[in-house]
């Protein structure tokens, strides 16, 4: 092979590869990576019961917009025990903790404000939940997943955590056949601590 070839080849063979590395890319939707919101506006829960909020105008989120719910199911002590969260942008992590005399939950709701995502996930094969990190109160800790379709039909999985520290969990969008998934409307992840639990979510995603 001449030089004028076997560069030829080389720089073939270099385009092909960045098309590939770049349609593998492309398969990856983000959900929330959590880089986008206040981290001034975190959530606390001092009595029994569930507070939320919004935030729209998220760019790296999708649909816009992020509902977050926290739910106390247990309060030892008042104005001592509360659950919460707090969102680190800069480091691409929601947080949740518990005292030791507290028990909740957190619920992240993608519906694009009301107005449904519209979502095709009819080629993509499964959606995670990054977890950057938990402590070993928090262990098992369960991870739901609640689809729904443009028509209002709901499927959900729950997955249960028993190993603390970093965890991916993986839903199989195979297992979810009632659902149109060429037009999900809204996504939602709850994810449930045992008592004096703390974690990190730092991503959810689509992916191939």
């Amino acid at each position: 092979m001449s030089i004028r070839s076997a560069v030829c080849a080389g720089l073939l063979a270099l385009v092909l590869n960045a098309t590939a590395v770049g349609h593998a890319l492309a398969a990856d939707r983000n959900i929330d990576d959590f880089r986008s919101g206040s981290p001034h506006r975190g959530l606390r829960q001092e009595e029994r019961g569930s507070k939320a909020r919004s935030e729209a105008r998220l760019l790296s989120v999708i649909g816009g917009q992020r509902r977050l719910t926290i739910t106390a199911t247990e309060i030892g002590l008042a104005d001592v025990d509360a659950v919460s969260t707090q969102l680190e942008p800069t480091g691409a992590l929601l947080n949740y903790a518990s005292s030791e005399g507290a028990d909740g939950k957190l619920e992240l709701s993608y519906d694009a404000g009301g107005r449904k995502l519209g979502l095709d996930v009819s080629a993509n094969l499964s959606l995670k939940v990054l977890v950057a990190d938990s402590d070993e109160a928090a262990v098992p800790y369960s991870v739901t997943l609640t689809l729904t379709d443009q028509s209002g039909r709901k499927a959900g999985a729950t997955q249960v955590v028993s190993a603390p520290g970093p965890q991916t969990v993986d839903f199989r969008l195979a297992n979810f056949p009632r659902l149109d998934r060429r037009r999900l409307a809204a996504i939602t992840v709850v994810v449930d601590p045992q008592p004096a639990g703390d974690l990190q979510l730092s991503r959810i995603w689509l992916t191939q």
